[in-house]
């Protein structure tokens, strides 16, 4: 006797045992693809501020920093906060040195 195609057919469209497995690679794949997109137009983005970080962390001071001694400038300034002290040192001193990590906060 010869299989019956119309109840293969329905057997195999009615049987939902990998639906959820389906599901997840339908959303794996699409996470996926917009991912690439993502990369593709921001690429020049993405190189230029990582040529940026490069380029900052090329031209890092070598000493470590010093809580309270107001960045690289001087000694005097940095800790009393007074007008005395090299190029930073003066101008940051007071506030513990957050203008030279942030130079766009208020005040700097």
């Amino acid at each position: 006797m010869a299989p019956d195609p119309k109840g293969l057919y329905r057997r195999f469209w009615n049987d939902d045992s990998a639906q959820g497995l389906v599901e997840y690679v339908l959303i794996i794949a699409l996470v996926a693809i917009g991912l690439v997109v993502a990369l593709t137009v921001f690429r020049n983005h993405i190189g230029q501020t990582l040529d940026q970080t490069n380029t900052q962390l090329a031209s890092a001071p070598s000493t470590p920093y010093q809580p309270g001694s107001g960045g690289a400038g001087g000694s005097s300034g940095g800790s009393s906060g007074g007008s005395s002290g090299g190029s930073s040192g003066g101008s940051s001193g007071g506030s513990g040195g957050w203008c030279s990590i942030f130079p766009w906060w208020p005040g700097c």
